[in-house]
């Protein structure tokens, strides 16, 4: 049953997936895919695939702020509530989302959503540079600004890291902030050429 919502109706994600199985069960797959996942939160896709004469796919993105506050579901489930709102989308994009694109859990966290996104924006305020500052774009840049070549950024993550780096895909936000911060305290001259 609908949630009404400031006047308007809106499907859960739940009702949504009720609705696909029972038209479409036996030709149903749905796929999640974790795209993102940093220090501030998670970012996931969501496939839904209809197979038959005519196959379809439909995606649905969202992400999710980490909470420091322990009565907030993205405290601990983030992963769970992003990969639902995730879902939820992907079945509004199949055309199961009632009168509303947005599920009704989506319209109910706006509050919680707009809270997160705002005590973000005053720490960056209050510390720029350093909420975002390690992924590898912000690295090399960083590398470029103090005259590190590609393979003189390759020793230092292999110095720093204390192991031979093949893929900084793999780096934790832990050890990228480790390299961010070595690289950041090289003298602005200082060329490390190999």
């Amino acid at each position: 049953m609908p949630v009404k919502i400031k006047g308007s109706d809106y499907t859960t994600v739940a009702e949504r997936l009720n609705a696909i199985h029972g038209k479409e069960s036996s030709k149903l797959t749905i796929l999640t895919e974790i795209l993102s996942e940093d220090d501030l939160g998670i970012t996931m896709k969501a496939t839904v695939k209809i197979s038959g004469d005519d196959p379809q796919q439909f995606e649905g993105h969202a992400r999710e702020l980490y909470s420091s506050n322990r009565n907030e579901v993205n405290f601990a489930f983030s992963l769970e509530n992003c990969e639902t709102s995730a879902i939820g989308r992907a079945l509004a994009s199949a055309g199961y989302a009632g009168k509303k694109f947005s599920s009704a859990e989506e319209m109910q966290s706006i509050d919680r959503k707009n809270d997160a996104r705002e005590k973000q924006i005053e720490a960056k305020k209050k510390n720029p540079g350093v909420i975002a500052a390690y992924d590898m774009k912000a690295i090399w840049e960083l590398a470029q600004e103090k005259n590190v070549n590609a393979n003189g950024l390759q020793a230092l993550m292999a110095e720093t890291l204390d192991t031979e780096v093949k893929d900084s895909s793999s780096l934790s936000t832990a050890q990228l902030k480790k390299v961010y911060d070595a690289l950041k305290a090289k003298a602005k001259d200082e060329e490390v050429v190999l």
